[in-house]
């Protein structure tokens, strides 16, 4: 059984923490959250760039410009479906803003963080993670694995039976496939309204699945933005589910421009730090993991 430090020690130590992962790995314990980090590689916008794409190419008489704070492009959101008056056409716009620069599929295979995570939800006998959340509409972590003939059951509405499939994909915030857009979700948790919504609901089985994957899992995220505004709740109350546990909620990886407040808040939902100097730098750190599972030592 793995022999967990305090959360606050993990400050500089990253190989204790790829190895302690890495026997989690072995065992079937991990699960990955993964953030718009991971697709901004492949040619699909930030978060920010998102919203500027959604509100220039709509009806809505809306304006964005920096500095701009989260609510205040969650509201031009909101502006922004307003404007439509049926899904179809709102969803169609973040589609379209959402794939319009991506890169060939082909260039797929030289992302670096991608193959990392692939390396991760591969079958081998060292262990992988067959359950993933991510908070991005887009399909890329799903199609990656497809070239590599491995299959994945996408999930963006509840209840749903899970299948055989070798990597479960969860997307709470909802679901827009570029090329087969009846597989698309009918709901997207992007503007103010939406997230008031799903956080005010009284009962969310998204909330419901997410807290059971923490308290049973030790998550991985990656590319993630703490600045969610359902991050808060949900991770303090999954904290306080694991007190006495004598384990974190999981491992959140920063990088260079994350500020030591980014930190501190962590600590207080349970959850250790990784920092990188470079964003280069997270693949090689995850790979290590699967080094570290595996037994290999360089």
């Amino acid at each position: 059984m793995t022999e967990w430090l305090p959360v606050e020690s993990y400050k500089g130590r990253q190989d204790i923490a790829q190895q302690q992962l890495g026997e989690c790995l072995q065992d079937g314990s991990l699960c990955l959250f993964v953030g718009a980090g991971v697709s901004f590689g492949m040619g699909l916008p930030s978060w920010d760039d998102l919203v500027h794409g959604c509100v220039n190419n709509s009806p809505a008489e809306t304006q964005v410009s920096p500095p701009t704070t989260p609510e205040e492009f969650l509201n031009a959101i909101d502006d922004v479906e307003r404007s439509y008056t049926e899904f179809s056409g709102y969803s169609e716009l973040v589609r379209t803003e959402l794939y319009s620069r991506i890169a060939d599929e082909r260039s797929l295979l030289d992302q670096k963080t991608l193959v990392a995570l692939g390396a991760m939800t591969m079958s081998s006998r060292r262990g992988s993670i067959n359950e993933i959340v991510t908070f991005n509409f887009d399909d890329v972590l799903e199609r990656y694995l497809r070239i590599h003939g491995f299959t994945n059951q996408v999930i963006h509405s509840l209840p749903q039976l899970r299948d055989n499939s070798d990597v479960t994909v969860y997307h709470p915030h909802g679901f827009l496939s570029q090329h087969d857009t009846e597989r698309s979700s009918d709901f997207l948790v992007f503007s103010k309204h939406s997230f008031d919504k799903r956080i005010g609901a009284r009962v969310d089985p998204w909330k419901d699945l997410v807290r059971d994957l923490l308290l049973r899992k030790i998550a991985i995220f990656v590319g993630v933005s703490q600045k969610g505004p359902n991050f808060g709740p949900m991770m303090t109350d999954v904290a306080e589910g694991l007190k006495g546990a004598g384990r974190p909620t999981g491992f959140w990886v920063l990088g260079p421009d994350d500020d030591e407040r980014c930190e501190n808040e962590l600590h207080t939902w349970n959850v250790i730090p990784i920092r990188v100097e470079s964003y280069d730098n997270i693949p090689w750190f995850l790979l290590g993991i699967c080094q570290a599972a595996a037994g290999n030592s360089w």
